[in-house]
């Protein structure tokens, strides 16, 4: 067994969950967005035991997860699988299933006694409406620039699962039209690497997006920028601060500055920005350097295809009715 695993078997036998009556976090994005630094930031107040994409987490699939059909993207839960889904992550909630996914037991933060669940979920962003309708949640949806995002998934080889959407009839007669469909097909045929992962973006974010557009969503979900969080992070901190019931912001404050853990997807000049000098405006600009204006021009059409107008082209802040602060700007 991966001594990983038993370090955390060995762990959670130490530790101990109460469900309080505050309402449990969920953090929901896409990878390479900057969830795991969000996760972190949240992560240094008391009691709160984290479970890191439960989805996907192979120690609990394979011993507490009994959906029918396990998959690297949840896009839709169907009838079948909704009651073991809801029952799934009621038990994460109350400490029914032994879970701490993701911790560092040295860390000055870390709690053995706890009542809040903070779960981090990538690659299900389609399953927002169903556990938002299902379960009391403070959420957070975290979305970043999709062209830094999707360079840095295509540096890393990553696949970008364009099918698992086109193929899911539930998804597509919700989401895409014939015309749509169209322009996916023809980027999977002739367009560039970057753009086909711009085309995966887009579906990854297209049902949560329009949600958003609609205000289908309770008032206890937040929108959060990647952009955001990087220019305006005190701010955002005291929003969180005061719309999660996080007591200890100045403990954010001091984390504000550490490289979160998946700096190793990132490069090494931008391993030392983040731990030697926190330039703001570098983390934000840094991707213009990798692609050129036509380029960008083709991007943006792509989005416009899916009328999705979160950013706009040659601007590298997100649009200002998608901001939470009139002065969070580069």
């Amino acid at each position: 067994m991966d001594l990983v695993i038993l370090l955390k078997k060995f762990i959670n036998i130490f530790h101990f969950h109460e469900k309080s009556r505050k309402r449990d976090i969920y953090i929901f994005s896409t990878p390479r967005s900057g969830s795991t630094w969000l996760m972190e930031l949240i992560q240094t107040q008391p009691k709160i035991k984290v479970v890191a994409e439960p989805l996907i987490n192979k120690e609990l699939i394979n011993n507490y997860h009994q959906l029918s059909k396990p998959q690297w993207r949840y896009i839709q839960v169907n009838q079948e699988d909704a009651e073991k889904m809801y029952d799934y992550f009621t038990n994460l909630s109350k400490g029914k299933i032994p879970a701490i996914t993701y911790f560092n037991v040295f860390s000055r933060y870390h709690s053995f006694l706890t009542d809040r669940t903070l779960f981090k979920i990538l690659r299900a962003n389609d399953l927002i409406g169903w556990l938002n309708d299902n379960f009391e949640m403070d959420g957070i949806y975290l979305i970043r620039h999709p062209i830094p995002s999707c360079l840095s998934r295509a540096k890393n080889n990553w696949d970008y699962y364009i099918d698992l959407y086109v193929q899911n009839k539930a998804f597509c007669d919700i989401n895409l039209n014939d015309d749509l469909i169209d322009v996916i097909e023809n980027i999977k045929k002739n367009g560039t690497i970057l753009q086909k992962f711009i085309v995966s973006w887009c579906l990854e974010n297209l049902s949560i997006v329009k949600k958003i557009k609609n205000k289908e969503l309770s008032d206890n979900f937040i929108l959060l920028t990647y952009e955001e969080l990087v220019m305006n992070p005190y701010k955002v901190i005291d929003m969180l601060s005061e719309k999660l019931n996080l007591e200890k912001k100045k403990r954010m404050y001091k984390k504000i500055q550490t490289p979160s853990s998946t700096t190793h997807f990132s490069s090494t000049k931008t391993k030392k920005v983040m731990k030697h000098k926190y330039d703001r405006d570098y983390l934000i600009r840094k991707w213009k350097d990798e692609i050129n204006n036509e380029e960008e021009k083709e991007i943006f059409k792509i989005l416009k295809k899916f009328n999705i107008d979160i950013y706009k082209y040659n601007q590298l802040m997100p649009s200002a009715k998608y901001l939470n602060f009139n002065d969070s700007k580069i």
